[in-house]
């Protein structure tokens, strides 16, 4: 009797989230137009994380980030840190803000009349050009599909944003949109791991910060 197959190798994706941004502090909402890149604490804060995994020996076969500036940099830090190479994919992008990209919260406010809540409303962009939340769940869902099969038995890092950790939560932890539930607030540099494995998906974890807690930086309040 022949021997039982070995169970594939697990594809492991680690979501980071990238460090505070410009356009954080200052709320402006910023995509691929609008964003201006990384405070120097969100520097701080990348490099906390690329020092803890290069102490411990982590490098990622892949590295990816999402072409918005303050990904984009966080994902340098990182590279420079680590010696790999990084590529940007589109679609690990923040919700695409169409007309609304670069507007400060206040304008926004003041031109579209009130303040918008993506999950509420899923199926109304919040602006002219704009992705639906329903859209950027799609889309997620289909990258990180996509991802895990041409990036089989792999360990991929992928910087990107909250609204992207967030929806890979939602959409593969199929959480109804309906009632209440828990507020999902990833940090900056936070660390969100997904394995694949046999055509199913495992949270192995969410918001890890151990490398902000080991570099003394004091994890700052939701703007």
């Amino acid at each position: 009797m022949g021997s039982a197959a070995s169970p594939p190798v697990a594809t492991r994706l680690v979501l980071v989230r990238h460090g505070e941004g410009r356009a954080n502090v200052e709320r402006v909402l910023a995509g691929l137009r609008g964003c201006t890149g990384l405070t120097e604490r969100g520097r701080q804060q990348v490099a906390a994380l690329g020092a803890h995994w290069a102490a411990r020996g982590f490098r990622p076969d892949v590295l990816l980030c999402s072409p918005v500036r303050r990904a984009r940099e966080s994902a340098d830090i990182l590279a420079a840190a680590l010696h790999v190479a990084v590529r940007e994919e589109c679609a690990l992008c923040e919700v695409h803000l169409g007309e609304a990209d670069g507007l400060a919260w206040a304008a926004y406010e003041a031109h579209y009349g009130r303040a918008f809540d993506l999950l509420a409303e899923p199926d109304r962009p919040c602006a002219p050009g704009a992705e639906s939340w329903t859209a950027v769940m799609r889309r997620v869902r289909g990258c990180l599909d996509d991802l895990a099969t041409a990036h089989a038995g792999q360990t991929v890092a992928i910087v990107t944003h909250a609204g992207f950790v967030v929806a890979s939560l939602l959409e593969l932890l199929a959480i109804p949109a309906a009632g209440d539930r828990a507020y999902l607030d990833p940090a900056f540099t936070s660390l969100t791991c997904w394995q694949h494995q046999a055509g199913r998906w495992t949270l192995v974890s969410f918001n890890e910060v151990q490398h902000l807690d080991d570099s003394g930086e004091v994890l700052p309040s939701r703007p």
